[in-house]
């Protein structure tokens, strides 16, 4: 990956000596340091925000509701 994947890395704190050595570790690490962190306030506000179209069916409706629940919920 390179000498950055080393400085980053190097930042890592491990519970345990031999963790930096263990894969899923160290892949653990990484993904939590790479993925993006949600805007809770501006999920929510999504959620607030949706209303009913005029032609939307009652189940697509709350369909929509669910899968912004689920982003919701999902942090």
């Amino acid at each position: 990956m390179g000498g950055e994947a080393e400085d980053i890395m190097a930042s890592f704190a491990f519970s345990e000596v031999g963790d930096a050595k263990k894969y899923d570790m160290v892949r653990g690490k990484f993904d939590s340091h790479f993925v993006a962190k949600k805007n809770v306030i501006y999920e929510r506000a999504k959620f607030n925000q949706r209303v009913q179209r005029q032609d939307e069916p009652v189940e697509n409706f709350i369909t929509a509701l669910h899968c912004l629940a689920s982003v919701n919920m999902a942090r």
